[in-house]
């Protein structure tokens, strides 16, 4: 099994850094599928300059329900990410696949 992170990568953490948490579902009988599309996105993420952390997970409970964890550099870096030909065409691969519009939340570090 390939690492989920790259402990070096934690290092570019800082109190610009963005926590992104996008929840998705798919339609009964659509698992596979959408594991598929999501799948698909690490590699070419986790290659991006602004990309700290991408960790695709699968609800425990329920097959249907996936979540990516991610870390980013800063909001520029979101940003940029978001404009990429993979994240834009993601919209349409998912139209019949999913049961509800993705949820993506954007969370900054509290610092004690």
């Amino acid at each position: 099994m390939k690492p989920t992170t790259d402990p070096e990568k934690y290092k570019l953490v800082t109190g610009d850094s963005v926590r992104v948490i996008a929840s998705f579902r798919a339609k009964p009988g659509k698992h596979e599928a959408l594991k598929q599309i999501l799948a698909s996105l690490v590699e070419p993420t986790r290659a991006e300059p602004g990309c700290i952390a991408y960790i695709l997970h699968q609800d425990a409970n329920d097959n249907r329900h996936f979540v990516f964890d991610e870390i980013w550099v800063n909001m520029q870096a979101l940003k940029e990410h978001s404009a990429k030909p993979y994240i834009l065409a993601l919209p349409q691969k998912l139209q019949e696949i999913v049961s509800e519009p993705p949820r993506v939340e954007t969370f900054y570090e509290v610092s004690s």
